[in-house]
């Protein structure tokens, strides 16, 4: 079948994080991780805008983390639901296996907006025990 020359595609194919669209204040990143990533060691807000993601395909899950409460809290990722991480909250991936990600946001928020939650020993130890569930 011959493309259609009127549309764009993307695809990452080698490891990491690669933003693959922008267009005036928005933008499309994607990640591909060929080997689980179930160590995190950190977690990452956007005070100023929300993040999208979507799994494409694979095994992963959403951590976020409360302030108020302190408690962390995973949700595994599913491929026909868009999840809204909201402004503010600290959240981190985890993956097992081969996982393909998209990622919706304000344009260069990774760069720009975006703050970290070095885990200390004692929510690393959280994180697995709530992790062990993927």
């Amino acid at each position: 079948m011959k493309k259609n020359c009127l549309l764009e595609r993307y695809i990452l194919k080698e490891d990491g994080y690669k933003c693959v669209f922008q267009q005036d204040n928005w933008q499309v990143a994607l990640i591909k991780w060929s080997k689980n990533r179930n160590v995190i060691e950190k977690f990452e807000r956007h005070k100023e805008t929300p993040e999208i993601f979507i799994l494409i395909f694979g095994k992963a899950g959403i951590l976020t983390y409360s302030n108020d409460t302190k408690e962390f809290a995973m949700e595994r990722m599913e491929t026909e639901l868009i999840y809204n991480v909201k402004r503010g909250i600290w959240h981190s991936l985890i993956v097992e296996g081969n996982v393909n990600i998209a990622i919706v946001e304000k344009k260069n928020t990774h760069l720009y907006d975006v703050e970290y939650k070095t885990l200390t020993l004692q929510e690393k130890i959280r994180v697995e025990e709530i992790t062990k569930s993927l």
